[in-house]
């Protein structure tokens, strides 16, 4: 029942306009208690957002408008508000896989620089 009345909230509901930032500065190198991994094994804050980025862009249906921003010392857009079922004339990927391809490179050790991989394209 519950399935079923989520599936025609999606439908009805208005499409929404979501803004997602994803801090990628050197503290997201650090482990959920602000502390430098003493361990490989060890979860950073940006491991922890990137388990959390595919659940949260399950929730949107092809008609949301939804972008990505990385921001640290530097702001750079990776994507611009669009339809998450839009296709791109680029590559013929849809914006949903755009957005779920993208993944920052971060490198936990003290102050790391941290590089979006649309600054590197």
């Amino acid at each position: 029942m519950l399935d079923k009345l989520l599936s025609v909230w999606r439908q009805l509901r208005k499409p929404a306009n979501v803004l997602v930032l994803m801090d990628t500065s050197g503290s997201m190198g650090q482990n959920a208690k602000g502390k430098w991994p003493y361990s490989k094994s060890e979860l950073t804050k940006l491991d922890l957002v990137q388990q959390a980025h595919g659940p949260l862009l399950d929730g949107f249906t092809d008609r949301e408008r939804v972008g990505l921003w990385h921001f640290s010392a530097t702001h750079v857009t990776d994507d611009d508000l669009a339809p998450m079922g839009s296709t791109s004339q680029d590559d013929g990927q849809t914006h949903r896989a755009h957005i779920e391809a993208t993944s920052p490179n971060c490198t936990p050790t003290p102050r790391p620089p941290c590089t979006p991989p649309s600054a590197t394209r």
